[in-house]
């Protein structure tokens, strides 16, 4: 991982980047390159309100909370949400199972950027493109929508993947296919992180 990227959460805030980031080993590999990629792609835009879908223990979310900006988000833990909020009083943060789309407290709300790491790839490929649906409808017009997950920019990628990495492979992940995105979905990008990590950026 290059020093940068270290240095991006040398403050504290992604202790957890340190102790997932094992080199280049499936299904980690990429995980702190790619949170950063996030990061600075938020962080050079003008976004000011950036809603966090599936924001997990936080480690993106509370950073952008320091940094000043306006901070909304769901995760499916009320666990995690609770103590998000300890951190984040500020924050408005909702508890809901997001597989179901949009939650209640933002369907009139809206957003300058939805970021969502990780998560994706614990939601069946029909409930992602409804989620993608309801995120762009509370993205405001040339706003980014940034979902960097364990991702892969076709089938046959995943595939030749997957046959190199059979004993690890887990076989209740429902990882991203760029391609089948890009098929649904217009102004979509991809960006390779790893061998089985991509970001996927739908503007509106």
């Amino acid at each position: 991982m290059e020093t940068k990227t270290y240095d991006l959460w040398a403050d504290g805030y992604g202790r957890e980047v340190h102790l997932l980031d094992d080199g280049d080993e499936y299904p980690v590999a990429g995980y702190a390159k790619l949170l950063a990629d996030v990061y600075e792609t938020v962080r050079t835009s003008d976004a000011k309100r950036v809603l966090d879908m599936g924001f997990g223990t936080g480690i993106l979310t509370k950073k952008l909370y320091a940094d000043g900006y306006e901070i909304a988000g769901v995760d499916a833990s009320e666990q995690l949400v609770a103590a998000g909020r300890q951190c984040m009083p500020g924050a408005k943060l909702v508890a809901a199972d997001y597989s179901f789309g949009m939650p209640l407290d933002f369907v009139n709300a809206e957003f300058d950027m939805i970021i969502s790491t990780y998560a994706f790839h614990h939601i069946d490929r029909y409930e992602k493109s409804a989620l993608i649906r309801d995120l762009l409808r509370v993205l405001k017009e040339g706003g980014r929508l940034i979902i960097g997950d364990l991702a892969f920019e076709s089938m046959e990628a995943l595939k030749a993947f997957r046959g190199s990495n059979r004993e690890k492979w887990l076989y209740d992940q429902q990882y991203i296919v760029y391609s089948q995105l890009a098929g649904e979905f217009e102004n979509t990008e991809w960006k390779q992180i790893s061998g089985c990590a991509g970001i996927v950026t739908i503007t509106k």
